[in-house]
């Protein structure tokens, strides 16, 4: 005997919920509380509307004649509660068909979008003229998901299509994580600088948070989703280039949050890689890092791996701009920076190794395409400074030395034929080999083209 009165409550509520969100968000208190509120009139109408019937004002216009006629028996139809338990029954069918019939959340999903996609060619906009479009449309409302069903089993060309297209937005998903995680964690934005562990191991916990973004984030994700120029934001609201940066940072770890959202909800075995490592919120788990970059990065071919490569990314930018002559870079001293990743002796000497034998390469490079005279000049001074330490080095330390001034286009037989003159010639335009310039090109398109709002 209950159960017309659980009914005829839900109907109440269902019908308040659905009548105020045609005009009030789903948080509104007046909404939220007073679906309550509806539940509880649902559950007593039946009772108040037979307790008002038997008034004196009722009885009179509820005379013999009319109460005989049709205006009589609408007022039984409308306080009998047989209508809360045929709702009731409407409500057991949909959970039964969810939870029975459909497998996942991610199958509902696809169901209701199967749906979305028919209903709009087949029963909104003009269809409604017809009355059975009505009756398609009501069904929808009272039962969603089993309508969902019923429709994505009738239309098996359309809901393939839908899984289809999540799963190429699948890989372009994971080919856009593949893009930008070096470049965010190879910014200085994203560690430390100045700490020397920040050139050993990498710290995830940028991945870990989830990001909500301001108004002018919101607007800045807009320029880079449209591809316009993320600088006339910074303009608008006189931001500083670090700024700016911190900006570009949080708007990607934003989009990248979004995107594990979307690769964790589409349970294809495409995604199944994103099962362990994120949360619903698309953060990633915590201690999840080092598997973070295996998955993400499991058809690398080079045969560094991938967190190595990100160090030495944070490294070779550091050493560039010490060989550059930079002295401050945001803030930070840059040979301090350079210490604490490792590029100097304890002299004070930079390290001659593959590190910075790269960034004099590069430095090379671009003296010789741009024809910069400030970086000329600064490549002189090397070169200078290198034939010294080839001179006052031990014969068996020469070799490493000698590899630099050849990227320079010093001939090192010249240096010690002038009875120990540091007067080698210094080509600051030496062009490149053809294969040292495709080694570059890689380099750069891998850790110097790697600007984030590029």
């Amino acid at each position: 005997p209950g159960l017309p009165t659980v009914g005829n409550a839900l109907l109440a509520g269902y019908l308040y919920d659905k009548a105020t969100g045609l005009f009030l968000a789903a948080d509104n208190p007046i909404r939220n509380y007073g679906y309550y509120g509806a539940l509880a009139t649902g559950a007593l109408a039946p009772t108040l509307w037979r307790k008002a019937a038997a008034t004196q004002t009722m009885k009179m216009l509820s005379a013999r004649a009319i109460s005989n006629g049709a205006l009589g028996g609408l007022l039984s139809k409308v306080g009998s509660r047989s209508w809360g338990l045929r709702f009731l029954g409407v409500m057991a069918l949909n959970y039964g068909v969810k939870w029975l019939a459909v497998d996942s959340d991610y199958e509902a999903w696809v169901n209701e979008r199967v749906i979305d996609e028919v209903y709009e060619d087949n029963v909104y906009g003009w269809n409604m003229l017809n009355p059975l479009s009505w009756i398609r449309a009501g069904s929808r409302e009272l039962a969603p998901d089993a309508m969902a069903w019923g429709v994505s089993r009738d239309h098996p060309g359309v809901k393939e299509k839908i899984l289809a297209k999540d799963r190429e937005d699948s890989q372009l998903g994971k080919e856009l994580y593949q893009q930008l995680v070096p470049r965010l964690l190879m910014d200085a934005s994203t560690f430390d600088p100045k700490d020397p562990q920040a050139y050993q191991r990498i710290n995830f916990s940028i991945f870990e948070k989830p990001v909500s973004l301001t108004n002018a984030e919101v607007l800045l994700q807009g320029f880079l989703s449209q591809g316009k120029d993320p600088e006339a934001v910074q303009q608008m609201f006189q931001l500083s280039p670090e700024q700016m940066d911190r900006m570009v940072q949080r708007v990607l770890l934003a989009q990248l949050q979004n995107t594990a959202s979307f690769l964790k909800a589409v349970d294809q075995p495409v995604n199944q890689w994103t099962q362990d490592l994120f949360n619903a919120d698309g953060t990633l788990k915590a201690g999840q890092g080092q598997e973070f970059l295996r998955k993400v990065f499991e058809n690398a071919t080079n045969g560094m791996g991938p967190e190595a490569e990100i160090l030495v990314g944070r490294k070779l930018a550091v050493a560039q701009h010490y060989l550059r002559g930079t002295q401050v870079l945001d803030g930070h001293s840059v040979p301090g920076l350079a210490q604490a990743a490792g590029l100097l002796k304890q002299d004070g000497q930079w390290e001659i190794n593959g590190m910075t034998l790269t960034a004099l390469s590069l430095l090379a490079s671009e003296a010789y395409e741009n024809s910069d005279p400030v970086t000329k000049q600064r490549l002189e001074k090397i070169c200078q400074e290198l034939q010294w330490r080839y001179l006052e080095a031990e014969p068996q330390e020469r070799g490493v030395i000698a590899q630099a001034l050849q990227s320079l286009g010093v001939d090192t037989d010249s240096i010690l034929a002038n009875e120990g003159a540091a007067n080698g010639s210094c080509n600051a335009s030496y062009e490149p080999s053809s294969d040292t310039k495709q080694k570059l090109d890689t380099i750069k398109k891998k850790y110097i083209q790697g600007n984030l709002k590029r």
